[in-house]
C-alpha cells in the first residue's frame, strides 16, 4: 500500500481517481469507498492510517452551494467545518502543490472553508436554513463553541475507535430516535461490537 490514501462517497468517483492515476502510468492510491454517512467515512479513513496512509484525501463530486462556484470548478478546502462547528485544517504545503499540479492542467482551483454537514441538502428551504445559521457562527462564537468543547471516545472490539465532539450529539425530547455513535459493520455480513465508551481531552 502507498502511504496516499483517498476516501470517496460513491464508487463512481473511487473509478474516476482510478482511472486519472491509470492514463498517468502512475501507481494509483489507496481508494476507499465509504457510502453515504459521516459514520461509514470515519471508519475507512481509520482503516486506511491503520494500514499506513500517512496524507488522507477526502474527494467527491457535488452541486455546490456557493453563487460563486461554477460548474466544474475543483474546490480544495483550506479547512472543513464540522457539525459541531469545530474547525478542521488542512495541510497548506500538500494544498499548494496540488493546486499549481491542477492550474498546470488547465483547472479552476477555488480555496476557503467547506461546511461539513451529516444529511443530504436537496430543497431550497433547506439551503437558505444552513445559510442563516452558518452566518450567526460568527468568529467569536466559534472561539467560544472550541472553548467548551468535550470529547466522547468510543472504541469497538476490533480495535477501531471514533472519537466525537459532544456538540454532534443533539437533545432530543422523550420518545426521540437516537443517533448512531459508531458504525460496527465491517463488510459482508460481518459487525463488531462497543467495548468502551468515556470522555476524553482533546
Amino acid at each position: 500500500m502507498t502511504d496516499f490514501g483517498v476516501v470517496t462517497g460513491l464508487a463512481f468517483e473511487a473509478r474516476l481517481i482510478e482511472k486519472a492515476f491509470a492514463r498517468e502510468w502512475q501507481r494509483a492510491p489507496e481508494v476507499a469507498c465509504a457510502g453515504p454517512g459521516p459514520e461509514r467515512a470515519w471508519a475507512v479513513a481509520a482503516r486506511l492510517v491503520a494500514e499506513g496512509a500517512r496524507v488522507l484525501v477526502s474527494f467527491g463530486l457535488c452541486a455546490g452551494l456557493d453563487p460563486a462556484l461554477e460548474a466544474g470548478d475543483l474546490m480544495l478546502a483550506e479547512a472543513v467545518i464540522g457539525v459541531s462547528g469545530r474547525a478542521f485544517q488542512t495541510d497548506a504545503a500538500r494544498r499548494g502543490t496540488l493546486a499549481a499540479r491542477l492550474s498546470e492542467a488547465g483547472l479552476r482551483v477555488v480555496g476557503g472553508a467547506v461546511l461539513g454537514q451529516g444529511r443530504q441538502i436537496g430543497r431550497a428551504e433547506d439551503k437558505a436554513r444552513d445559510e442563516g445559521l452558518a452566518a450567526k457562527l460568527n468568529q467569536d462564537k466559534f472561539v467560544e463553541m472550541a472553548e467548551n468543547e468535550e470529547f466522547l471516545l468510543t472504541i469497538a472490539a476490533d480495535g477501531l475507535g471514533k472519537r466525537t465532539s459532544a456538540y454532534e450529539y443533539r437533545i432530543a425530547g422523550r420518545g426521540g430516535q437516537g443517533i448512531v455513535n459508531i458504525d460496527v459493520a465491517r463488510g459482508k455480513n460481518k459487525t463488531t461490537h462497543v467495548v468502551a465508551a468515556f470522555t476524553v481531552q482533546d
